[in-house]
């Protein structure tokens, strides 16, 4: 059996055997998400995930509607120990947003990617081209990042 072939059967077996837990809490965050802040419920973005290929990565939606129209994620500043994010206080966050956040559940619906084939469980996190760019200017090896598909866990 091939490595790729190990790593497609491991991923398809641990997020069949984790299903009743991951279900149930994309099911309770999707309702209370609707319920609380309406739609849309998920946030898509173009990311790399692997070599120069993109895809569509599905979030939970946890900022304000168009977040991405008021609040350019470019212009936040760098800082030692956050790079590019938003933070977890800003207005930009619903209320659902932040637990959702503070749950870590906001890329609980890359489970359903991973299933597709489009993320695997163990790998780099997949980014944004803008956050590559800033990257490679700190980071030169940034690119070899993609030599291996993206996952949910961001870990090599």
């Amino acid at each position: 059996m091939t490595p790729p072939l190990r790593k497609r059967l491991f991923d398809l077996s641990l997020c069949l055997l984790t299903a009743p837990v991951w279900l149930v809490a994309l099911l309770v965050c999707t309702i209370v998400q609707l319920l609380f802040e309406g739609r849309p419920i998920f946030y898509v973005s173009l990311r790399r995930v692997w070599g120069k290929e993109q895809a569509r990565v599905l979030k939970f939606r946890t900022m304000v509607r168009d977040a991405e129209k008021i609040y350019n994620r470019a212009t936040v500043p760098v800082s030692d120990k956050r790079f590019l994010n938003t933070p977890i206080d800003s207005p930009m966050y619903t209320r659902v947003g932040r637990l959702i956040e503070r749950c870590q559940f906001t890329e609980l619906p890359q489970v359903l990617q991973v299933i597709t084939g489009t993320l695997t469980i163990v790998g780099n996190r997949p980014l944004p081209e803008n956050v590559i760019a800033a990257l490679k200017e700190r980071y030169p090896n940034t690119e070899a990042r993609f030599a291996t598909p993206s996952g949910l866990t961001g870990l090599p």
